[in-house]
């Protein structure tokens, strides 16, 4: 079951929702990337975890999410480094309190 946690950057404020790295459900495995289009944060599928017949019964196109940006559909992602902001550079910081979404 992949979990995700609050993230905020120290210099600009900026949040985003995001499991902070490499997660696995039973259908995806994960990474937490930076789109440098739009400056965000996204946890974008880097493997499909199940069986496609499975997939195409749940009517889960996850092969189309496959190396995307979820907010602006861009291709370009890079692996998330340093917990680097994506908008300023600055230090992003995992809040406290636990994970506020699992998922599978």
């Amino acid at each position: 079951m992949g979990s995700n946690y609050i993230y905020k950057c120290t210099a600009c404020n900026y949040k985003e929702q995001v499991s902070g790295g490499k997660d696995r459900g039973k259908l995806v495995s994960t990474e937490t990337m930076t789109c440098p289009d739009c400056l965000r944060l996204v946890d974008t599928v880097t493997a499909i975890a199940c069986d496609p017949e499975l997939a195409a019964r749940m009517k889960v196109d996850i092969a189309k999410q496959k190396g995307r940006c979820c907010h602006c559909g861009g291709l370009n992602l890079l692996p998330w480094k340093a917990q680097a902001c994506p908008k300023c550079g600055g230090k992003m910081e995992k809040l406290e309190g636990g994970p506020v979404r699992m998922w599978d």
